[in-house]
């Protein structure tokens, strides 16, 4: 008889919670290992087994690439008198854009019976071993499912204290990592208008990509495994307001001002700090910033900017609202921070290609900076501190993902012009 080794448990204890599917040795009558794609896109397979008979032991191996949505034999039967041990199978999703949804069947005589399901994003893979079972990993090839037991998470606590400069007007938004304090002012030389990333795993680099001693931020090094999470933020400050945590990804500073016309600029591929840790630019969005005072007489809501968008998707247009917060202020202050709105429907910017001014800013210097929000603290009393903790329970990340290289500051803005001065902090735990 031809016989697949392949029965399906799911085992409650802590040895396996990792994977909680395993596969392992029974007789069967004639089965095939079936993997079913969801997408037309690249996805390659590796597959290994060892067929053993009463006195043989011959190890086998397959591997292929799917490029269509369709079901497809990734390990066949057996030949028979004999059995098949599956030892590992790799699904790796190569596209650099799209999803791909894999479903792991087996094949009775026609009947088809369905074992595990996973969404890859761009870059994921699933990997099946005899001792673990199914493991999902990331882009960068980590297990994407944590143990039950979570012990040894270690971390870190920072400080950001800041003096600050007043608002434009009121509900207006400003940038304090130009500010002295801890950690100190920004030096932010001139990138030019095509601009530098920026990596501030590195104390400090006066060329592409920006450490952090050049972005104001604080050196946050690598961990030695695993990654980094934010897991609470606290914020008091001299008067009341909405503070944001931001990561700086990407700045430049080469904008001429006064030119209303277009302004090419070639930001490139962006660093992979994306929601997803990805170069897609998910949750990448874009302000205009305030380097020097700007001469604009009255607010401007007309700058545009054009942008590639997560989804790959070209010639998608940014632009500001005509309303407090989201357009320039009339004559804006240095550190003035105005974010700008994507397409409907979008997600993120993968990078951007010009800006529009529209109006002319009249004097002073401008910069455009990408940037991904992780956290937003409210203060609702002067010095009473407020909090961010994000949900956490047994089994999921301790908090919002912060990738290596992540220059961090905060963006404030509130309902009077009074300087914020804000004393922040925030503990990122390792795992």
């Amino acid at each position: 008889m031809r016989r697949l080794l392949m029965l399906l448990l799911l085992l409650p204890s802590l040895a396996h919670a990792e994977g909680g599917i395993i596969m392992t040795n029974i007789a069967a009558v004639p089965i095939s290992l079936e993997l079913l794609t969801s997408a037309a896109i690249s996805t390659d397979y590796v597959c290994s087994w060892a067929d053993h008979t009463t006195t043989t032991f011959v190890p086998g191996q397959s591997d292929g690439n799917i490029a269509t949505a369709t079901t497809t034999t990734i390990i066949a039967a057996p030949a028979a008198n004999e059995q098949r041990q599956v030892k590992a199978c790799t699904i790796w999703n190569r596209s650099t854009t799209t999803a791909q949804t894999i479903t792991f069947k087996y094949d009775v005589n026609t009947t088809e019976r369905f074992i595990y399901s996973a969404t890859l994003q761009p870059g994921e893979s699933t990997y099946y071993s005899e001792t673990r079972g199914f493991v999902p990993r990331d882009a960068n090839g980590r297990d994407k499912i944590t143990s039950v037991q979570q012990a040894g998470i270690s971390g870190q606590n920072l400080v950001y204290n800041k003096t600050s400069t007043a608002l434009d007007a009121a509900g207006y938004w400003i940038l304090h990592a130009k500010d002295a304090g801890q950690p100190g002012a920004w030096l932010p030389p001139a990138p030019g208008i095509n601009g530098f990333d920026t990596l501030c795993s590195t104390a400090s680099n006066n060329a592409d990509p920006y450490g952090a001693v050049e972005m104001g931020s604080q050196v946050l090094a690598n961990p030695a495994a695993g990654g980094w999470f934010l897991n609470q933020a606290t914020v008091h400050a001299a008067a009341i307001g909405t503070f944001k945590l931001i990561d700086i990804v990407w700045i430049e500073t080469g904008l001429t001002v006064t030119t209303t016309t277009t302004q090419a600029v070639t930001s490139g591929a962006l660093l992979a700090r994306d929601d997803n840790g990805s170069t897609n630019g998910d949750g990448y969005r874009m302000a205009l910033y305030a380097l020097t005072a700007l001469g604009n007489v009255a607010v401007v809501s007309n700058t545009t900017f054009t942008y590639v968008d997560s989804d790959n998707n070209a010639g998608n247009t940014g632009t500001m609202q005509a309303v407090v917060g989201m357009q320039a202020p009339a004559t804006p202050v240095i550190g003035t921070f105005v974010p700008f709105s994507l397409a409907a429907g979008d997600r993120g910017i993968r990078s951007i290609s010009e800006i529009t001014l529209g109006t002319t800013y009249t004097s002073g210097t401008m910069a455009l900076i990408i940037y991904r929000e992780l956290a937003t603290v409210p203060v609702a009393a002067v010095q009473v501190g407020g909090m961010m903790v994000p949900p956490t329970s047994v089994g999921i990340q301790p908090g919002v993902r912060v990738y290596n290289g992540s220059c961090l500051a905060w963006i404030s803005t509130g309902p009077a012009t009074t300087a914020t001065t804000p004393a922040a902090s925030y503990t990122l735990v390792n795992q």
